[in-house]
């Protein structure tokens, strides 16, 4: 027995609103899934680093925990309104409540966060703006590192490797560059200090963390 063509069942449906079921949808489908697929990355990567981060002060790193979640909640949100506009599912089955509880949740959740971290994140930028480095000594410069004395900078970098890679390890010993005022004649000049929280994203090394990556990059 014959089944209703498309446009019988849909009289009314637009030329726009066609093409975008018949290319639109499939697309948003793709996108939902490999969204899903890269916070489930996010939430994994955080799960295996968290016995080492959880000990790590607060730093701008933690930052970086504030764009996957609500980014997240953006595209689930755009996924909403595309089935809700061009999908033949009905508004009040099983499949749209557990999409708007899980929507929801990931909303809320990264609000909280965002929230928390950024209110913490301006309450500690006017000590790390402004470092104290009258007792510190100065970290040595990037050719005058172990890694660099050892010409061991290029080694490694492949996809897959057992540790830190090498320019990282530099970047720690040698620390950033940082205007300061110097306490003798109220000059301003460039300093390296290892008085930062953070590299980028990536929270900084202390010292006993970094001699056990670099050898394990010897052993290598």
């Amino acid at each position: 027995m014959a089944q209703p063509s498309f446009e019988e069942e849909h009289p009314d449906v637009t030329n726009f609103q066609r093409m975008h079921r018949m290319v639109y949808l499939p697309c948003m489908h793709v996108m939902c899934a490999l969204s899903i697929l890269g916070m489930g990355a996010s939430v994994h990567s955080l799960w295996v680093r968290w016995a080492d981060f959880k000990h790590k002060e607060f730093s701008p790193a933690h930052a970086a925990f504030c764009f996957p979640t609500l980014s997240h909640a953006n595209a689930i949100q755009a996924y909403r309104g595309a089935l809700r506009s061009f999908s033949n599912i009905p508004p009040r089955t099983w499949r749209m409540y557990i999409l708007d509880a899980y929507w929801f949740v990931i909303l809320m959740g990264g609000t909280v966060a965002t929230f928390w971290i950024c209110g913490k994140f301006l309450l500690k930028l006017p000590e790390w703006t402004s470092p104290d480095l009258s007792d510190e000594e100065e970290p040595p410069a990037p050719y005058d590192t172990l890694l660099s004395r050892q010409d061991m900078v290029t080694a490694g970098d492949a996809l897959t490797q057992p540790f830190v890679s090498p320019a990282i390890l530099q970047a720690n010993e040698t620390g950033a560059l940082v205007l300061t005022r110097s306490p003798r004649d109220g000059t301003l000049r460039y300093v390296r200090t290892r008085r930062i929280r953070a590299l980028g994203f990536e929270p900084t090394m202390n010292w006993s963390e970094m001699q056990e990556e670099r050898e394990v990059l010897l052993e290598w």
